[in-house]
Formats: structure tokens, C-alpha cells, sequence
């Protein structure tokens, strides 16, 4: 039945509505898939500056993130992606402060301290080289491990999960169940391997049977993970082990994307044990691993696309069985073949004299 008249109205403005969530479904970060910045704000002499404008500006998006210092001069900019961001604080009395650009990672809180000099604000100060951003803010352990790295970095059957090895605490007790799209099950800190959970961009990533990993996205399109291996945030629960914590890239004001293939065959293979025992043909082996993947801006610093695809080939040959018939004088009853003193050692024991017994 179509809708009347008097409905279509509202109709279309529902349907606007779910295709704006949809474009901005990626700019909606879930929990633990983003990074803080946190800081005080001060004077030259040490006084706090409430009420100053403090904008987080991204280098690779062109997005600003505006935030203002509460009356103790704290500034906190929460949920915002990791990525690569400077710093823009401006304050009637003082100069304009710019800073160099900071880097913040998936699940990361940066203290960024800074310090505001009298004078006007059409003067700006821009501060180079800041001091190292320190973890202050949580207790907890691990390890980042960033998109270079996992592209970088030689991967058996493009599983991601492997590089948690790399991390303190970490070991496994079958390798090769890294070595297929889903696999791996990492044991961190003495606990199971089921203790672990897996998270992509925010959302739950655990297979429900095994508490592996659900999905093993393309290692190209991951931005980077972290390992949490200690003291978790209590937003995570579900695990006494590790928390897997990864983000996919997304587009930025700049075209970029790759392309790759890696293959395997059985051109320099040795034929299998069997085979050489029944003269048979080496089995036939050939992997591809393909895809690529693509970002750009569809409107600079407002609107943007990310894409990605992996496909997998592989055609693997056995070694056929042989089996032989019973000889026909063994089923007849005539097992002299069997019996014969054929081989060296019985043939010198036959000729070694009775034993006496004393």
C-alpha cells in the first residue's frame, strides 16, 4: 500500500535521517577505539588561565575539536580519533600558542601541559618541540603496535594476531593457528587463551564458540592495535587476559591507498614422504593473497571515504593412498616369504652355536 500524501513529508525526512547516520556512522567512535588529550594551562607565572579557547586541529582530516579550561585551568578533549593533531590555545591578554604536531594513539590519555606568555593576541608563539607525552593518566599496560608495522613486518597467511607475540608476557602454544584468516589465540600473563577480547573500531569482535577472533580484517586498512595486557579499563570487561584493541584507517584531506599480492606456489617444494615411497607425482600447491586499498576526501575537511578488499585463492593437491592386494600365496596359507631368514643379522645368528646351559 503506498503512503498517502500528507505522510511523504515524513517519509523523506526519515530517509534523509538514516543515510546522514549512515555517512557519519565512521565519525561515531565507540569505546576504547579513540584517544584523549588532557592538560593544565598556565601563565608565565605559574597562575592557572580558566576560560581559554583550546582547539585540537587534525593534521591528517583538517577537523578541529574545539574544548575551554574549566576555572582550574584543566582542558580535557575526549573521544577524539588517534591520529596526528596540534594544539591551539588563545586567550584575550596573552599570545595566540600554536604547537608541533602530537601523536595519539588508540586508547591513549596525553597530558599535554602548556604554558601561556602576556601580549597580544595577534602575536603567535609556536612551540616546536614539546616535552614527552607520558601515560599519567591510567594505570594500565601494553603495547601499540601501528599500521607500518603490520604491513612491515612478515605475516604467514595475513593474520594480525601474530605480532602479539612481539609483546612482553605473551606466548602461544600453536603457531599455526595464526596461520589462517580467524586463527591465533594469544595466552598473556599465564591465563588461558580464551581469557582474551577482541575488539574492532569499538565493537565486539569475539567468536562466540572459542573466544577467538571474529573477524581478521585486511592488514593493510588497520591503522593500529593496542595490547592491553594489565590493569584493563573496567569499560572493556569480558576478559582476565588481553584486550585486543584495533582501529581501521579512515579517509583523510589527502588521496592515498595501496595495492598488493603475495604469492606461494610448489615450484621449489620437495615431494612429500609418501610420494617418493609410491613413485608418485609431487601435489600440486598455489596461494594468492590480493587487494588494495583506497581513501580520499569527498569534501576537504568535512566529508571523507575509506575502502578496502582482500581476496584469498589457494588450491592445495594430496598425495593419493595406495593400496595393495593380499598376495594370493598368503591367502592360501603359505607364508614361506615371510619366514625366510633374509636379512644379515638372522643370517648370522643362524650360524652361531646352540646355547649351553650351565
Amino acid at each position: 500500500m503506498l503512503p498517502c500524501c500528507a505522510a511523504l513529508p515524513q517519509l523523506r525526512k526519515a530517509i534523509h535521517a538514516v543515510l546522514l547516520s549512515l555517512l557519519l556512522a565512521r565519525h561515531i567512535y565507540a569505546q576504547g577505539a579513540s584517544a584523549s588529550i588532557t592538560g593544565t594551562l598556565k601563565d608565565s607565572s605559574g597562575a592557572v588561565v580558566p576560560n581559554s579557547s583550546v582547539v585540537a586541529n587534525s593534521v591528517e582530516s583538517g577537523r578541529q575539536y574545539p574544548t575551554q579550561t574549566n576555572a582550574a585551568g584543566i582542558y580535557t578533549l575526549a573521544a577524539i580519533p588517534p591520529g596526528h593533531y596540534t594544539l591551539t590555545v588563545e586567550m584575550t591578554g596573552f599570545k595566540r600558542l600554536l604547537t608541533a604536531p602530537v601523536e595519539l594513539e588508540v586508547n591513549q590519555i596525553a597530558r599535554i601541559d602548556l604554558t601561556l606568555e602576556v601580549g597580544a593576541a595577534a602575536e603567535t608563539i609556536e612551540v616546536q618541540s614539546l616535552a614527552p607525552v607520558l601515560q599519567t593518566e591510567t594505570t594500565q599496560l601494553g603495547s601499540v603496535v601501528t599500521g607500518n608495522t603490520t604491513v612491515n613486518l612478515p605475516l604467514n597467511g595475513r593474520n594480525f594476531a601474530q605480532l602479539t607475540l612481539l609483546a612482553p608476557g605473551v606466548v602461544t602454544y600453536a603457531i599455526s593457528d595464526y596461520t589462517n584468516g580467524n586463527g591465533g589465540r594469544p595466552l598473556v600473563n599465564g591465563n588461558r587463551a580464551q581469557a582474551n577480547n577482541f575488539r574492532l573500531d569499538g565493537m565486539d569482535s569475539n567468536e562466540t564458540q572459542d573466544n577467538g577472533i571474529a573477524y581478521s580484517p585486511n592488514v593493510d586498512a588497520i591503522q593500529e592495535f593496542k595490547l592491553i595486557t594489565t590493569n584493563p579499563p573496567a569499560e572493556y570487561g569480558n576478559a582476565m587476559g588481553a584486550i585486543v584493541n584495533t582501529t581501521l584507517k579512515s579517509g583523510t584531506n589527502q588521496w592515498h591507498g595501496s595495492l598488493f599480492e603475495f604469492v606461494r606456489n610448489d615450484h621449489m617444494d620437495s615431494n612429500t614422504w609418501f610420494g617418493n615411497a609410491t613413485s608418485l607425482r609431487r601435489p600440486h600447491f598455489s596461494q594468492n593473497v590480493f587487494g588494495g586499498t583506497i581513501g580520499a576526501p569527498i569534501r576537504k575537511n568535512k566529508l571523507f571515504f575509506f575502502a578496502d578488499y582482500q581476496g584469498y585463492r589457494r588450491v592445495k593437491g594430496l598425495t593419493g593412498s595406495v593400496r595393495t592386494q593380499i598376495p594370493a600365496a598368503w591367502r592360501a596359507n603359505r607364508l614361506s616369504s615371510k619366514t625366510r631368514s633374509s636379512k644379515p643379522t638372522e643370517k648370522v645368528l643362524s650360524r652361531l652355536p646352540a646355547r649351553r646351559d650351565a
